[in-house]
């Protein structure tokens, strides 16, 4: 059978032989129907994964269409009155009316109020009693149809108790009451999704960044965007929205990328120039551009997916909060049901009904969604108001992981400094007789970097460029070494291109020339003063070196670099030293002041790098890092991180979490390159820097910094801070109150309402 098209109007992606449909569930109250959905949709055949997003109102479903289609998933919720339709499916125009009905059921029940005048019905007041009978038409069918539904798939909720409480109410004749526990609770949920909904608007509008059509520029027909191929021709008129990425083959005008890089100015596109998905045509003119990759993988794709993952996971601190509600909800029904009962064995009939009164208002009081709503309404807010800068979390978990770091571990290069390279020297120690020579070695290691998205690769390709060497060479059986940089042959010589690891194995130095062997040293603090930077633009002309001993003005020279925080490339072709290359990285403006402000928030700094300790030291240095740790492979820099992470191990019971006392422990990583993605995975919170960052890394990273600015690094663990200090203010306030509620009810004070 044919799979579901957009004209079904189901938000799906394919997956093998399983589709993704995106339902409006309007039902939904509160985290208290989550149990309800899923045990709904778990009953299906062919559902193989369900997710609710409680603020967003929506339940994302990954099923065999063949088996269950999604019009049949919407029913099955609709049998349990929830108010299922598929998202962006058009409705049927109608009139709401829930303000109406909420306005009247108030009405009817403050005209029922009245009666608590005359108890006595020695006056017509007295009969205003039955006004209340009105609200409880009105209000209690939709109540007590969710509470039907919830209770056929064997779950108490709180329909549920508010149906209870009510019919209570009306079975010992006190209408007013059960007229204010229906028109109250109706009020209440109007009240929480006014409040939820600014979060709900705000998370849409980012979800709505991922563009739905694409126009065919030969044809200009309008296709859905999922079925826009690699080398497609498209068109993009004024005012519309880049449907993949794409790169500009004709025309000229400026699009707004404000969406996905924060930066408020128009961009001048033209010919050559790279189109993101979701930036729109705001210059008013045309352009068409040729599709680079397929809609699934582009920026916008891979960020509202980011999104969605984060709205729809659950942090450690709300599946606490819903396992506390699993069984305090039951345990409240049973105590209400005995308070009930067992007054009528032993008291006479006044006495049994003040305690079935205080049975009901138990019901109520003891409701759980003030609880349960508490903390996912804050992490949606949070994380809407992160996405609005640019900062992508993937979920609640990790933006209260956020709110814990006491240790941030930086890499160097593109995260601390800008990684856009540049060659300040080469140092020649062979005899060469003219600059051809030079320009021959230069093409060698150009032929070989070009294949490398290394920011000091880069660097290179573009150095040999400006000094006229043959950029036409090219490399063939490249092989990467983790740490030491790239082999390849070009016409037929071998040429190794690297860093001092990779001199030290093909014997060109050895370790006690320059520095110690690296080692992963303990963490120390980095040196208060810098030398001073001298960069120079000529080459040196030597002697060849032979045994691994490099001449010792060579040497000071290396050192020299070093020491003013440059990294240093060896060169070598058909198995001898050629070259060496000193390549420099500015330090990004705001990287002192981001690091000032950590310290100041009681965040330590510690830069993890590969780059030789000398060069890291000065570094460190002039941005006031607070410790380093230099020389690392890939697998150096994971050892960090589970050291770190060991010493800072905090006690995460439950009894520290009930009286909030867990401390601020956590490590995060702060990367971008293909070499951070294992320590970006194996810290607390990986930090990707999103707009220099390889894909490997984003995917790795559990935050991610879209403008790759630092300073929203800063924002980011004030937002946590933030937002673990309000969940623990809700939840606290939550449970506060209804102990309260509770007491006052023994003693006989209270009322249902």
């Amino acid at each position: 059978s044919s799979l579901p098209t957009k004209e079904d109007n189901i938000d799906l992606e394919l997956n093998a032989q399983t589709v993704r449909t995106v339902i409006m569930v309007g039902g939904i109250c509160c985290p208290s129907e989550v149990p309800v959905i899923e045990r709904i949709l778990q009953r299906l055949p062919g559902v193989e994964s369900i997710s609710v997003n409680v603020t967003a109102k929506t339940t994302t479903v990954q099923h065999i269409p063949s088996l269950v289609s999604p019009h049949d998933l919407v029913n099955a919720l609709n049998k349990a009155y929830l108010n299922a339709s598929l998202k962006n499916e058009p409705k049927t125009p109608g009139l709401n009316c829930r303000v109406p009905i909420l306005f009247a059921c108030g009405f009817f029940w403050a005209l029922s109020a009245v009666s608590l005048a005359d108890h006595e019905g020695s006056s017509w007041i007295y009969y205003l009693r039955f006004a209340a009978l009105g609200t409880i038409l009105l209000g209690l069918p939709r109540i007590a149809f969710k509470a039907y539904g919830a209770l056929r798939n064997c779950i108490l909720d709180i329909n549920c108790l508010m149906s209870m409480a009510t019919l209570g109410a009306i079975a010992i004749g006190d209408y007013v009451e059960g007229a204010a526990v229906v028109f109250l609770f109706g009020l209440s949920e109007w009240l929480e999704d006014k409040a939820t909904a600014k979060a709900r608007n705000a998370l849409m509008s980012l979800l709505d960044l991922k563009p739905e059509e694409a126009t065919m520029a030969e044809t200009n027909q309008k296709i859905p965007v999922e079925s826009v191929r690699v080398g497609d021709l498209l068109s993009l008129r004024a005012g519309e929205k880049v449907p993949v990425d794409a790169v500009v083959v004709k025309g000229e005008s400026s699009l707004d990328e404000s969406a996905l890089t924060g930066e408020s100015v128009p961009v001048v596109k033209r010919e050559g120039a790279e189109l993101s998905a979701g930036t729109i045509n705001v210059g008013g003119g045309y352009l068409e551009m040729q599709a680079v990759a397929a809609a699934s993988d582009s920026t916008v794709a891979r960020m509202v997916k980011l999104i969605e993952e984060a709205n729809a996971s659950r942090s450690k601190t709300e599946k606490r909060v819903e396992a506390f509600a699993k069984v305090y909800t039951p345990t409240v029904v049973v105590l209400a049901s005995l308070m009930a009962v067992v007054p009528w064995f032993f008291m006479d009939r006044h006495a049994a009904l003040d305690w079935v009164k205080m049975a009901l208002v138990l019901l109520v009081v003891a409701c759980p969604c003030a609880l349960v709503i508490s903390t996912p309404i804050t992490y949606v807010s949070a994380l809407s108001c992160a996405a609005a800068h640019q900062i992508l979390i993937r979920g609640g978990e990790f933006l209260e992981e956020l709110g814990q770091l006491s240790t941030v571990g930086f890499d160097k290069t593109g995260t601390l400094t800008e990684g856009r390279f540049g060659v300040r020297e080469v140092l020649l120690p062979f005899n060469h007789s003219n600059s051809t020579d030079i320009q021959q070695i230069l093409a060698l290691a150009a032929a070989v970097e070009r294949k490398s998205t290394h920011p000091i690769a880069t660097a290179i390709v573009a150095h040999a460029g400006a000094e006229g060497a043959d950029m036409t060479l090219t490399a063939e059986d490249l092989s990467e070494r983790a740490g030491e940089g790239v082999e390849a042959k070009v016409n037929g010589t071998p040429v190794q291109v690297g860093s001092r690891r990779l001199a030290e194995r093909m014997g060109w130095i050895v370790s006690d020339n320059l520095v110690q062997t690296p080692k992963n040293r303990p963490l120390g603090n980095a040196p208060s003063c810098v030398p001073s930077a001298r960069f120079f633009g000529f080459s040196r002309r030597g002697q060849k070196p032979s045994g691994g001993n490099l001449p010792a003005d060579l040497q000071s020279k290396i050192e020299c670099f070093e020491k003013a925080g440059q990294t240093v490339c060896y060169l070598g072709v058909a198995g001898e030293l050629a070259a060496v290359l000193a390549v420099a990285d500015a330090p990004r403006p705001e990287s002192k002041g981001v690091v000032a402000k950590l310290e100041a928030l009681g965040v330590q700094s510690i830069m993890l790098t590969g780059d030789r300790r000398a060069t890291a030291e000065a570094v460190a240095a002039a941005l006031g890092v607070q410790a380093i740790r230099a020389e690392l492979l890939p697998e150096g820099k994971v050892a960090a991180m589970t050291e770190l992470k060991r010493k800072e191990r905090v006690n995460d019971s439950w009894a520290s979490w009930l009286w909030w006392q867990r401390k601020r422990g956590g490590v995060a990583m702060v990367g971008d390159g293909i070499n951070d993605a294992a320590a970006l995975a194996a810290s607390n919170v990986g930090i990707a820097m999103g707009a220099t960052g390889t894909q490997v890394a984003m995917e790795s990273a559990h935050v991610v910094l879209m403008d790759s600015d630092l300073e929203k690094l800063v924002f980011s663990i004030r937002l946590g801070r933030s937002t673990v200090s309000k969940i623990k203010q809700n939840i606290a306030f939550a449970m506060v109150s209804k102990v309260a509620m509770v007491v006052i009810t023994m003693f006989g004070y209270a009322t249902l309402w």
